[in-house]
Parts: structure tokens; sequence; C-alpha cells
């Protein structure tokens, strides 16, 4: 039979972390992630087998890199007290809504202006990558918090 501890370590890849820790680790990941598709990019190759992903991943990406690392900054336990009115997830919630809304914004922004593209796609991956984020958040703050 398994512990509970066991058997949390299994569904959880971050057991002991405070939830702070949780989203800036998901915040710098993210950001990686968006370096490493801003490289692939430069590749003539990897455009041509992956267009869709390094044309519209960013936007995906861009909405854990931004609302996790703020979230994460938020949830610190020396700033908790300016935030106590609100639950954590309502915290996530807001946070990626306000990440997603700009993310939208900017992209509509770019209609008007020169040598920015804008495209319906980005659009729609902004808003996968809010739905993700979301989930993903709802489910790191239903975990146990960290025993110190």
């Amino acid at each position: 039979m398994h512990s509970r501890r066991g058997t949390f370590a299994l569904t959880h890849p971050m057991p002991s972390w405070t939830p702070s820790t949780r989203f800036i680790a998901i915040g710098i990941a993210s950001n990686a992630l968006l370096s490493l598709i801003d490289w692939a990019r430069g590749s003539r190759a990897l455009w041509d087998a992956a267009p869709l992903v390094l044309g519209s991943g960013p936007n995906v990406v861009a909405v854990p890199a931004i609302a996790c690392t703020a979230l994460g900054l938020a949830l610190r336990p020396e700033d908790a007290r300016n935030i106590r009115r609100f639950t954590h997830a309502q915290l996530a919630r807001m946070f990626v809504a306000a990440t997603v809304v700009g993310l939208l914004v900017w992209e509509v922004l770019q209609r008007g202006s020169v040598g920015l593209h804008f495209d319906w796609r980005d659009m729609a991956a902004t808003l996968v990558g809010g739905g993700v984020c979301g989930l993903g958040a709802e489910r790191l703050l239903r975990a146990p918090p960290a025993t110190t």
C-alpha cells in the first residue's frame, strides 16, 4: 500500500513547493520555451517543418510566461499581506485573464502598425494558452500546501 505522500508524489511533480515557487518555476520554464522558439525561428528548415508551431506557438506560451511569473511574485509570503482579500485561485484567474486580454489587445493593435503582423491564429493561440494556463493554475492550487 502506498503512503499518502508517495501517491501524491506520483500525481504532483512539485509536492513540497509553495504556490509562489510553483508559479515562478512555470514562468521560468515558459520563458525558456519562448527563447527556444525564438531561436528555432532562425532556421529555415524548422520553419518549413513546423510553421504553425513557430508562428503561433509563442502566443500559447506567452500566457504562462507572463501570468505565472507575475502570480508567483504576487504570492510570495512577504507580499501576501497586500493581497489577503483574494484567494490564490481568484488571483490566478485575474492574472491569467489580464494577461490574455493584454495579449489580445496587442494582437489587435498590430493591425494598424507597420512591420508587425496581425493573425487570427495568434489570437486563437492566445486563447488556448489562457485556457491551458487557467486549468493548470487551478490544478496546481488544489495541491496540498508545502510542509516546512
